[in-house]
């Protein structure tokens, strides 16, 4: 009998932690960092395979480069494109992640 106590004491023990463990994991994901998206509109200056610049409009203008992943979404009007369907010379609206500089979307 007290061998079962025993080892039945064992077992909550282990459950309690590993439930402690899982709550303090869902606690450290809970703060990540949210990525800070940022739209711009501009004209594009030069288009190649993984980037996208663009001169962005405004009293300041500067150019800025976009990185362009295959997740990125491309579309001119509704339609869903490909990047090499933008030209330089076209007024775009991107979405992008300032940190990474990582475009999430590219609209003509």
């Amino acid at each position: 009998m007290r061998k079962i106590s025993y080892v039945l004491a064992l077992i909550i023990t282990v459950v309690f932690l590993a439930g402690v463990s899982f709550a303090a994991e869902a606690k450290k994901d809970a703060k990540a960092p949210k990525e800070k998206v940022v739209v711009a509109k501009g004209e594009v200056t030069k288009v190649d395979a993984g980037t996208i610049t663009i001169k962005k409009a405004g009293k300041t203008p500067e150019e800025i480069t976009l990185n362009v992943a295959p997740e990125t979404v491309v579309k001119i009007g509704k339609e869903k494109k490909a990047l090499a369907d933008i030209k330089v010379g076209d007024k775009v609206k991107c979405s992008y992640v300032k940190d990474t500089m990582a475009a999430k979307s590219i609209s003509k």
